[in-house]
């Protein structure tokens, strides 16, 4: 059982890691382009204002992948919990 509470963190840690990276995919393009000052941003829009247009036909992905993530860090801890309850010591991983 400790094996795969153990298992269990890691492959959500993982999916944590990769939605994570998902996000900067979408947010690192438009916001380099902001920052190196790129001339292809119409000059009427402000850097914060080219992120935000580039970005929010994401919006509902983003917040999709918002709620996945804080799901994944509420799932590690209760797996957490579960383990103390079993051990009756915390596991020996890193702490998110």
């Amino acid at each position: 059982m400790k094996q795969t509470t153990e298992q269990i963190q890691k492959r959500l840690k993982i999916a944590n890691f990769l939605l994570i990276f998902a996000l900067l995919v979408i947010f690192v393009p438009p916001v380099m382009k902001a920052w190196e000052g790129d001339s292809s941003i119409p000059p009427e829009y402000s850097k914060m204002e080219y992120v935000a247009k580039e970005t929010d036909e994401f919006l509902p992905i983003i917040f999709i992948m918002g709620i996945l993530i804080h799901s994944g860090v509420l799932l590690c801890e209760e797996v957490r919990g579960i383990q103390t309850k079993i051990n009756g010591s915390p596991p020996e991983t890193e702490i998110d």
